[in-house]
């Protein structure tokens, strides 16, 4: 299994799967999965639970990834 420094470095690197892990992570307590897809410039994150998510739970995934500095996205 890979470290969180690894997939710290692949979601920098734009890798969908190592971002859905970091936001899967993030927000295990919230009982909330992501899934992401990169497709050309644009990255989208759709948030699931046994609830609706709360939207500071998107807000908060934004802000995050904003952090990565993903260059490769013009839209997130």
């Amino acid at each position: 299994m890979a470290s969180l420094q690894q997939v710290q470095q692949l979601a920098k690197q734009g890798n969908p799967k190592a971002i859905a892990a970091l936001i899967n992570h993030s927000l295990q307590k919230y009982q909330v999965q992501a899934e992401v897809q990169a497709e050309a410039m644009r990255l989208t994150v759709f948030l699931t639970g046994t609830a609706a998510p709360a939207p500071q739970l998107a807000a908060r995934v934004k802000q995050g990834l904003l952090s990565l500095n993903l260059t490769q996205f013009s839209e997130l």
